[in-house]
C-alpha cells in the first residue's frame, strides 16, 4: 500500500504510517475494509514495483506517476503446433 499509494499519488509520505493516516482521512467509511485489499492487489497485479503495466491500469488517468510505461508489446506467438524446426 505505501508503494502504490505514494507512486499513484493517492497519498504521500515518507513512512507507512503517514500514508495511512492519510488513506484513513481520505477513505469513505464504506470503502474502508476493501480499499486495503484493492491497494494491495492492485500493487500485486498491475502497479508491479520493477515495472508497473500502466496501459492495463485502471486508474492511469488519476494517477501521477509521471514516467508511465509504454504499452505492453504482444505476446509472440510460438510456431504453429506440430511444425518441425529445421536444425542446421
Amino acid at each position: 500500500m505505501f508503494r502504490v499509494s505514494n507512486r499513484t499519488g493517492l497519498a504521500h509520505g515518507k513512512t507507512p504510517d503517514e500514508v495511512e493516516a492519510q488513506l484513513m482521512r481520505i477513505t469513505p467509511l464504506k470503502y474502508l475494509h476493501g480499499a486495503h485489499h484493492w491497494l494491495i492487489l492492485h500493487g500485486r497485479y498491475t502497479c508491479l514495483a520493477r515495472k508497473p503495466e500502466c496501459p492495463r491500469c485502471g486508474i492511469a488517468d488519476l494517477c501521477t506517476y509521471s514516467p508511465k510505461t509504454r504499452a505492453i508489446a504482444p505476446a509472440k506467438t510460438s510456431a504453429a503446433s506440430g511444425a518441425k524446426s529445421k536444425k542446421r
